[in-house]
């Protein structure tokens, strides 16, 4: 579980606090959306929770990051990496192999795993994620939505309780969108704690148990999909065209009508 308590982010350099008093509760077993206007702080928190920031970024932080009841900036990278899966906005500046195989494996080598333990996993995770004809492509070669399902294969392949998950559907098509929406729902089942930072929610606004949704780099709002769902500014909600209604009158729905049918599909 993940529990963050008034956790303020300021960047060296500035006297800008880009987080301020952002608390909310990642349970386990359950699907977390953290949404927001492009520049609402999104990104800055997906780094502290994996304590980019202030290990890589220089800032300032306030608050507390507990994870299972442990401040995560005391502990180590390779404990934080047993409990925490990262998918990065920007997979290709955290690739450190040149083949997708090494990518996945150098992870699992590295955390100590037998190398017949390290086929069967790899073997497991390119079947979960329907990748298995990447598995043998240099990274240089493939596409940023292709690159995007490597990283959360090297991600998950260690089979950690926690995943974060920074924009997943940013560079993905219609069919890998549908895809991961399912390998999301199905980690959750497992009992994963899964926090998606994203703003194009056409799939997974539906799905999630909660949202977090920021503004200024604060808690705007809290809650289900239905009641955070007049709350949402600035931010791809599901389109209409997208949902199966009845409308007999073929005319275009009003803002008031389409919110009243989102909240019917929400949870």
């Amino acid at each position: 579980m993940f529990e963050i308590s008034n956790l303020g982010i300021k960047y060296r350099g500035t006297d800008h606090w880009t987080l301020q008093k952002v608390s909310f509760v990642a349970n386990p077993g359950e699907i977390t959306l953290i949404t927001g206007a492009s520049g609402s702080g999104k990104s800055t928190l997906a780094r502290a929770l994996m304590t980019l920031i202030p290990k890589f970024y220089s800032a300032t932080s306030e608050g507390e990051i507990l994870l299972d009841g442990q401040e995560v900036n005391s502990l180590s990278r390779s404990e934080l990496i047993k409990l925490c899966g990262y998918v990065p906005q920007y997979p290709a500046d955290f690739t450190t192999t040149l083949s997708v195989e090494e990518e996945i494996g150098q992870t699992l080598e590295n955390l100590g795993y037998l190398p017949e333990q390290i086929l069967r996993r790899i073997d497991e995770v390119f079947t979960l994620l329907e990748i298995k004809h990447l598995r043998k492509k240099v990274q240089t070669e493939l596409s940023s939505g292709e690159l995007q399902r490597v990283a959360l294969a090297t991600a998950i392949a260690p089979d950690v309780p926690v995943l974060i998950l920074d924009e997943p559907m940013a560079r993905i098509d219609l069919k890998s969108e549908l895809l991961l929406v399912k390998i999301l729902l199905d980690l959750a089942k497992r009992g994963k704690t899964i926090i998606a930072f994203e703003h194009r929610l056409d799939y997974l606004l539906s799905v999630v148990d909660k949202v977090v949704f920021l503004a200024d780099g604060k808690v705007h709002s809290e809650g289900s999909p239905k009641d955070i769902i007049s709350n949402l500014v600035d931010v791809d909600i599901p389109e209409v065209s997208l949902i199966q209604i009845n409308n007999d009158n073929k005319y275009p729905l009003s803002i008031t009508e389409a919110e009243q049918i989102l909240k019917q599909i929400l949870h």
